[in-house]
């Protein structure tokens, strides 16, 4: 990420209530664990696309889509890592357009 991009990120977590949002992520982790866990004992019949970036969830995304869908598809997304629309928007769009046309 560019160093503007970090700006950005900060400026818009110094925000009042952002940054109290992002963490609600984290401290609910556990009750959606155990919610996701009940959700995946009937497969979903929809069309499924994870994508993940090589240097993070990429490699295993097939896996975790077949786990909890009937039809789904999982992609890498190369040189990588968490963030994928700010890492490789382009390869990101790509694959969705790909997938929404199939």
């Amino acid at each position: 990420m560019t160093h503007a991009e970090v700006e950005d990120y900060a400026q818009s977590l110094a925000l009042s209530g952002s940054l109290r949002g992002s963490l609600e992520y984290y401290r609910t982790f556990e009750a959606d664990a155990a919610a996701n866990r009940g959700f995946a004992a009937e497969k979903l019949r929809i069309p499924v696309l994870g994508i993940g970036g090589d240097r993070r969830w990429g490699p295993a995304m097939q896996g975790i889509v077949d786990r909890i869908a009937e039809r789904g598809r999982g992609a890498s997304l190369a040189d990588c890592g968490h963030w994928l629309v700010e890492e490789r928007p382009a390869e990101l769009t790509k694959a969705l357009v790909e997938f929404l046309e199939s």
